[in-house]
């Protein structure tokens, strides 16, 4: 166990990981006097967290996929404030989620295990498509015609 202290007087709190794989914890002060704090994955698989602090003062989350194949978390701050969402694929064939900001600020949904598909147009519109699967399931694709009509197929 490691107290000591910042610059600004602030307190920096370290609990470094033991041999025995117990939890390393680290809770550093940033820059403007925010908090980072850091649970890294221990080598009995146990979770990695970490909580940075972006440019812009909000918080980014990160939970890392673990070697037993847990799910990875992200939680990552787009350019203009927003929330982008990244739940990825995990080896043993888990659903892959991922939610990201589009230009004009609405939201594009993807989750790439199971093949869905929901991004927006350029007017703004949605267009979704559920692509077949390996196995054989059906395939679905709702897309946006020129006249700004709805095309099936």
């Amino acid at each position: 166990l490691t107290i000591s202290e910042l610059t600004d007087g602030s307190i920096g709190l370290t609990i470094s990981e033991l041999t025995n794989g117990s939890i390393g914890l680290t809770i550093s002060e940033l820059t403007d006097g925010y908090i980072g704090l850091t649970i890294s994955e221990l080598t009995d698989g146990s979770i990695g967290l970490t909580i940075s602090e972006l440019t812009d003062g909000s918080i980014g989350l990160t939970i890392s996929g673990l070697t037993d194949g847990s799910i990875g978390l992200t939680i990552s701050e787009l350019t203009d404030g927003p929330i982008g969402l990244t739940i990825s694929e995990l080896t043993d064939g888990s659903i892959g989620l991922t939610i990201s900001e589009l230009t004009d600020g609405s939201i594009g949904l993807t989750i790439s295990d199971s093949g869905l598909i929901i991004s927006e147009l350029t007017d703004g519109y949605i267009s979704l498509t559920i692509s077949e699967l390996t196995v054989g399931y059906i395939g679905l694709t709702i897309s946006e015609l020129t006249d700004g009509s709805i095309g099936l197929t």
